[in-house]
């Protein structure tokens, strides 16, 4: 849908399993294999010079409570373009962090892919500052540590 409306943008798509096949199976019948990139595992220094080429880091689960990838895409900087079922919507939402789709339609994903390519470079450079300050908030262990102790204490 996404491309059948003008989009231009590329999607990477980082990983193992068994739907590999089939989505290159249906990106080659859609005509759009040469705007999708299928890769297998990713890790280190080569998994940050991929996510320095992306603008946006795209998490359209619905099973996925705190997505670790997500996290670490939003670290680095990366906007992101999360589902409501993956546990980070409303923390997007309230940090200006990203996008969150409406639903997971595939007219959602499109509509959240357009809404993204018309942000300016302020816009997303504000959203960029709001992921990487969003996962630090969400990583940061000291008042979880501190209700721990609180708890273990209160005994």
């Amino acid at each position: 849908i996404y491309r059948r409306q003008g989009g231009c943008g590329r999607l990477v798509l980082i990983g193992t399993g068994p739907a590999r096949d089939v989505l290159s199976a249906m990106a080659a019948t859609l005509d759009i294999a040469d705007a999708i990139e299928i890769r297998g595992p990713c890790f280190g220094a080569e998994k940050q010079r991929k996510m320095a080429g992306w603008h946006f880091f795209v998490q359209p689960s619905r099973f996925d409570g705190v997505p670790i990838a997500a996290l670490e895409a939003a670290l680095a900087g990366l906007p992101l373009v999360v589902s409501q079922e993956t546990g980070l919507a409303e923390q997007v939402a309230s940090a200006n962090a990203g996008l969150v789709m409406r639903d997971l339609t595939a007219s959602a994903v499109a509509e959240a892919f357009h809404k993204a390519a018309l942000l300016s470079p302020e816009a997303w450079q504000r959203m960029s500052l709001g992921a990487h300050a969003m996962a630090t908030q969400i990583g940061d262990w000291t008042p979880i540590s501190a209700q721990l102790r609180k708890l273990y204490l209160a005994r």
